[in-house]
């Protein structure tokens, strides 16, 4: 139980890469869920706890949810890939995902209520509680996920600083939005432009020219 909760609030959530060792995460104090399950699997086996990865396909309008702002929606595909975290204890396989940590559950919950923070007692599975028919697939518990974290992601530089950005600013900000509606999307897509535009202007504007350019070749 204190691993989880270690693992979920002292190493805040991000998108964007996942290739790193679980010391990397470590040092930096940030990951994507499976930087997060990463790290929880070495810790939960250094420890003597026999531990794997589960690999889901989740639908990725479910997993954004309210948070599924136009620029988002364009830079993804239909499905997305979350990993979580299997613990053998007493015998038996337990799930749990430390994934978002409780200030951005916090921050989000009210416009993605499957982000909202949930406890693990070391006894029955805690996992995020996607709407029904979201996930596609689960498999585990899997010893490594090595050939996921070599893959390279599907979106690129800019993207993915975007996305580091988006998920920094739903953990400052997110508490502002109240209800998942068109209008709300839209509304947070403009405060979160404003608010790239002053904390990574380069990320701003080379995302503003990947934009020009899509339209162009849309056109």
């Amino acid at each position: 139980m204190a691993l989880f909760y270690w693992v979920r609030d002292e190493i805040a959530y991000t998108m964007g890469d996942w290739g790193w060792r679980a010391s990397d995460t470590l040092a930096l104090r940030i990951g994507t869920c499976s930087n997060k399950a990463n790290v929880m699997v070495a810790m939960a086996r250094a420890l003597g706890i026999a531990a794997g990865f589960h690999v889901q396909v989740v639908s990725t309008r479910s997993y954004f949810s309210g948070g599924f702002i136009p620029m988002v929606r364009r830079a993804v595909r239909d499905t997305a890939v979350h990993v979580h975290v299997g613990l053998h204890l007493d015998g038996r396989w337990v799930k749990c995902d430390p994934t978002d940590d409780e200030e951005l559950s916090n921050a989000i919950e009210a416009i993605v209520p499957h982000a909202r923070a949930f406890d693990f007692d070391g006894e029955r599975d805690a996992l995020i509680p996607f709407a029904p028919g979201s996930v596609a697939s689960d498999e585990g518990p899997l010893v490594e996920i090595d050939a996921q974290l070599s893959r390279t992601p599907r979106i690129d530089e800019v993207e993915k600083r975007m996305f580091g950005a988006y998920v920094a600013y739903m953990r400052e900000f997110g508490a502002r939005y109240r209800h998942d509606s068109d209008a709300e999307r839209a509304r947070i897509e403009a405060d979160f432009r404003d608010f790239l535009a002053t904390a990574d202007p380069h990320t701003h504007e080379a995302l503003a020219t990947k934009e020009r350019g899509d339209l162009r070749v849309a056109g």
